[in-house]
């Protein structure tokens, strides 16, 4: 029996689902994807795999790409990131989160323009 086989029929006994009827074969294919894309990276956690990685901020910029690194991953295969804490700003560990409304509840946005009114008169 096929190893696709195997998963697909355990995954029908542990969902008391025995008949394809029940529990389409492209269902399990679908969870079966997802796992391996989504789930199995963060559980493998390959520390030989695990590195540094150290970048500097702009002013008013949110969003930072993570570059592929071609020593690593070649150019036919996916570069997978997982981004954990603790990080570091300023040699000082921070606030880690992936989440913008956390971010954003924390730090909330700040009005930096400034209202000036004066009565049109010289002096300061």
């Amino acid at each position: 029996m096929a190893t696709l086989s195997k998963i697909r029929s355990k995954v029908r006994k542990l969902t008391s689902s025995p008949s394809p009827a029940q529990l389409l074969d492209e269902t399990i294919d679908e969870y079966i994807n997802d796992f391996y894309l989504y789930d199995l990276p963060s559980h493998l956690q390959l520390l030989s795999l695990q590195k540094t990685y150290t970048f500097y901020t702009k002013p008013n910029v949110d969003r930072y790409s993570l570059p592929a690194d071609p020593s690593t991953a070649p150019s036919s295969s996916r570069a997978y990131y997982i981004v954990k804490p603790p990080v570091y700003v300023a040699g000082y560990e921070a606030f880690f989160t992936q989440n913008n409304q956390e971010f954003s509840n924390m730090y909330p946005a700040v009005d930096q323009s400034v209202e000036i009114s004066g009565e049109n008169s010289i002096g300061p």
